[in-house]
């Protein structure tokens, strides 16, 4: 059984790097065992910023105060570019969160608007979205879902007809961090700053834009959710400010979480992302640190 297990990974290994040899393989896996790594800084600014980041197989997008920048990736080198590509621009304020579809940067600023750049293009559409600063922004099958910190979460059409037109505003009764639509476009979750509302991750209809159902109980004040990620239709991840990484399946039961990670260090959780199968990383403000946790 532990052979085959072996030879599967060896297999898979090379199907998805096939240009890496064996022996940069096992000198790789071995780095990981022992948790060796090389640190270097790509890129540097003169003022500290927290970027959000988005990578598209070999160019990385940044948010650099109200810009985006995109940096072509050298592999050779371990490096960057210094010089961008593209500089996105229009927004007055920083950029909060951004994300990349097939062809767009979605991105939602501090001054509130959402702006829809085209990729490798100056070319862009914006438009008034809250009152106050944009804080998540998704988008999936024709609609864009945004929240803010005027406690309010909004989805938007895509449409080329009716392309900014709001077709739902939802009052959440707090600050609004983080948002995610369901894969199966039925419902999209928000999750707030547990200041003003005792349940700060909530799953809402897409169509109709009424409450389903809250996750959870017994959150502490203060306890908000800075990022959603889901799964699968049924499960989704959720990190924040009380240091925990949940896993929540709604089959099973929506007051309690499947399994729940603490922070050792005790840093709240700005992101998570996985990779669809064991692996999750999270990442926290204090000390630059990104963590890897075994599903």
């Amino acid at each position: 059984s532990n052979q085959r297990a072996t030879s599967s990974s060896a297999v898979s290994w090379r199907l998805q790097f096939p240009n890496i040899s064996l022996k940069d393989r096992v000198k790789v896996s071995q780095n990981w065992k022992r948790g060796l790594y090389r640190e270097d800084a790509p890129l540097k600014w003169k003022k500290n910023l927290l970027p959000w980041i988005q990578l598209d197989g070999d160019i990385l997008y940044l948010s650099q105060a109200a810009d985006i920048r995109a940096f072509k990736l050298q592999p050779e080198k371990y490096s960057l570019k210094r010089k961008p590509l593209v500089v996105y621009t229009g927004h007055r304020e920083d950029v909060c969160r951004f994300l990349l579809t097939s062809s767009h940067i979605i991105s939602g600023g501090g001054d509130g608007k959402i702006i829809l750049h085209q990729k490798l293009s100056n070319f862009k559409i914006e438009f008034s979205a809250h009152e106050q600063e944009v804080n998540c922004i998704d988008c999936l099958g024709g609609v864009i879902l945004s929240g803010s910190r005027d406690k309010t979460a909004r989805v938007w059409s895509l449409s080329s007809n009716t392309l900014g037109q709001c077709l739902h505003t939802i009052p959440t009764g707090d600050r609004v961090w983080s948002a995610a639509i369901s894969p199966i476009l039925s419902s999209f979750a928000t999750g707030t700053a547990c200041c003003g509302h005792v349940s700060p991750l909530r799953i809402w209809d897409l169509e109709r834009g009424e409450l389903l159902t809250c996750l959870g109980e017994d959150f502490r004040r203060g306890a908000g959710i800075l990022d959603i990620l889901y799964e699968t239709p049924f499960t989704l991840f959720s990190c924040g400010y009380d240091t925990y990484i949940r896993y929540w399946d709604t089959r099973v039961s929506t007051t309690k979480c499947m399994v729940e990670w603490e922070e050792p260090h005790d840093s709240a959780l700005y992101c998570i992302q996985t990779d669809r199968n064991n692996m999750i990383a999270s990442g926290s403000a204090y000390y630059g640190v990104v963590r890897l946790w075994d599903k």
